[in-house]
């Protein structure tokens, strides 16, 4: 089946370059994915001060020593570098971040209690924002339904729209198995499904079997018939015919764009004809 595999296979390509690095890296990789915000070294090492970690014969991370290792995660397709005038900035993947956050679960580095948020006013938005995504991400790392449920509830009456948008900033547009199940409520399952069936939509990723699944036991029309075009388009129409609760005249709307996608032009005529 064309679209198995793909999605696993860069999830393992990229728990194995995480397993791999350094230790000086590993840290420093992990302090950049306790951010949601893309950071300039100045701010990478500002991060990882707050970490208490050490550089180079023990001093404090420096933007000079950041540069080589900013360098060797790039290379490694762990850190985006976004560069404009004023500098670059790094960033972890939100989807990679987690990957990030999971090995260091695993190697007893995130075993304490999430550090406290300082005193935060209701306006500051975009703090609140970045503050409770990494308490997310933290808490779906170490698979903790209950904080993710608390971290969730605290930060949003549940508006649909901006309540997609931060979980795709915290969980990204990949998600490993497992972690769906972890979020309350079918409506912020909903959501977040919708989030990263459209993003993946958008890139021409094959969905995930798994997404596909919790998208077939919720039901939404709009997910199921993003993801039956996407299977379309990886050569999987059958399957994607298959799919239940799809909209009414979702079926032909399928055979059109597997006509066109086949180049069967006179087909997709007799489709259009029939409608």
């Amino acid at each position: 089946m064309a679209a198995l595999g793909f999605h696993e296979r860069r999830h393992a390509q990229c728990h194995a370059a995480i397993t791999s690095l350094s230790h000086q890296d590993g840290e420093l990789l992990l302090a950049l994915a306790l951010t949601l915000q893309p950071s300039t070294r100045s701010r990478w090492a500002e991060l990882a001060s707050k970490l208490g970690l050490r550089g180079p014969a023990g001093r404090a991370w420096s933007t000079q020593d950041i540069e080589p290792v900013a360098e060797r995660l790039a290379a490694a397709s762990l850190v985006v570098v976004e560069r404009s005038p004023s500098g670059a900035q790094h960033l972890v993947p939100p989807w990679i971040a987690i990957l990030v956050l999971s090995v260091a679960v695993e190697r007893g580095k995130l075993d304490g209690p999430v550090p406290a948020r300082a005193p935060v006013h209701d306006y500051d938005l975009r703090r609140i924002r970045e503050e409770s995504g990494v308490e997310l991400r933290i808490a779906a790392a170490r698979r903790d339904r209950a904080a993710v449920a608390r971290v969730i509830g605290s930060r949003y009456a549940y508006d649909r729209d901006e309540l997609r948008v931060w979980l795709l900033a915290a969980l990204g547009s990949s998600p490993p198995v497992g972690l769906i199940e972890l979020l309350p409520e079918e409506e912020v399952r909903a959501s977040y499904l919708a989030g990263v069936v459209d993003v993946q939509a958008a890139r021409l990723h094959p969905p995930q079997d798994h997404v596909a699944d919790h998208a077939i036991q919720l039901g939404d029309k709009h997910v199921l018939m993003q993801i039956a075009r996407m299977l379309v388009l990886v050569g999987e129409s059958e399957r994607a015919r298959a799919l239940p609760h799809l909209p009414k005249h979702g079926a032909a709307g399928l055979a059109l764009l597997a006509a066109f996608w086949a180049g069967d032009d006179e087909g997709a005529r007799a489709i259009g004809d029939a409608a």
